[in-house]
Formats: C-alpha cells, structure tokens, sequence
C-alpha cells in the first residue's frame, strides 16, 4: 500500500509514524516523547493536518533545547509529519536560534542574530 493510501487511512498518531518508518525505509528507530528518533532524523508527528508546520516544529525544537541542555547529540535533521503534508529542515538552520541555557531566545536576540 502507498504512503499516501496509509496516510489516508490512518487512524492514530502510531499509524502515522509507522506508515512513514516504513515508506522511508528507517532503521534504527526509537518511539517516544520525540515521536520518531533516530542518529540522522527526529520527526514531531500528528494525526490530524490541522497543526501548522510551524507549530509542529515548535514543538520539536523544544525537544532539541531540552537535549542540548543536558549535553546529548542532536541530529543532522528535524522533520514533521501528518497526513497531509511533511516538511524538513537542517537542524544547522535553527541552532542559532536556540540559547545555550534555557529556551529559545526571546525577539530581541532573534533579531540582533539575524542582522549579525
């Protein structure tokens, strides 16, 4: 069955994750408070397209913060999944954005990194 006929089909948050575990071909999976985990990708899924990808990665890079405060490795990229759309992004890209000590910055810092 394709992505999309799983997707379409998908009954729970689980359905999603496993339905793109198996369409991706991921190895190495860890299922948990990030939905899906692991060396090279953690993605943030949903089983309903209505939270925006923003949200969802917000949501995610909350999980990195919480990670980099206790000195783990974070990985390479940061996804988010439902059944209607997906999107990727380099967790290079957002490192900037996230303070070394507590939470994602505030607008000031935001700005002052993004002018340089």
């Amino acid at each position: 069955m394709s992505l999309y006929k799983q997707l379409e089909n998908a009954k729970s948050e689980e359905d999603v994750k496993d339905a793109y575990i198996k369409a991706l071909g991921l190895k190495g999976v860890t299922k948990g408070l990030i939905d899906i985990q692991t060396h090279e990708i953690w993605f943030e899924a949903k089983d309903t397209a209505k939270w925006s990808t923003y949200a969802m990665f917000t949501q995610l890079l909350h999980y990195v913060q919480i990670a980099l405060n206790k000195g783990e490795t974070v990985p390479p990229l940061l996804a988010v999944i439902d059944t209607q759309k997906a999107a990727l992004m380099k967790t290079a890209d957002v490192l900037p954005f996230v303070s070394d000590g507590g939470g994602l910055r505030d607008g000031r810092e935001l700005r002052h990194t993004a002018t340089g």
